[in-house]
């Protein structure tokens, strides 16, 4: 690997390290789309051509697709239930560098607020 490859994924595990940390310095977490049963902040995905669905940065400071699916109940029971779910995401350095940037971007709004 040479030089400038080992500082560019050094600089991407560094900025890991910092989202993490800032998003376990929020309390409370917020909720996804202001749900209190979710907890995640939504982000932008890079293009419109993506095939990944809705990307969240979870209280771990983990990017990852949410999968939300809403289960229809008895309507006296209140219509529905959801069920979650935070899959992992294949991403190229590079779309990793963009989403962690713009994930403390993101998380930043929360702490400074």
């Amino acid at each position: 690997m040479s030089q400038s490859n080992e500082k560019y994924l050094e600089s991407l595990n560094q900025l890991t390290d910092i989202l993490e940390r800032l998003c376990l310095s929020i309390d409370p977490f917020p909720g996804f789309m202001g749900m209190q049963t979710i907890k995640a902040i939504e982000l932008d995905p890079i293009d419109n051509n993506s095939d990944i669905g809705c990307i969240v940065v979870t209280p771990e400071g983990k990017i990852c697709e949410l999968q939300l699916n809403l289960i229809p109940g008895p309507a006296e029971l209140g219509g529905y239930e959801q069920d979650e779910k935070f899959n992992e995401i294949d991403l190229s350095t590079s779309e990793r560098f963009i989403y962690i940037s713009r994930a403390i971007e993101e998380v930043s709004k929360f702490i400074y607020k």
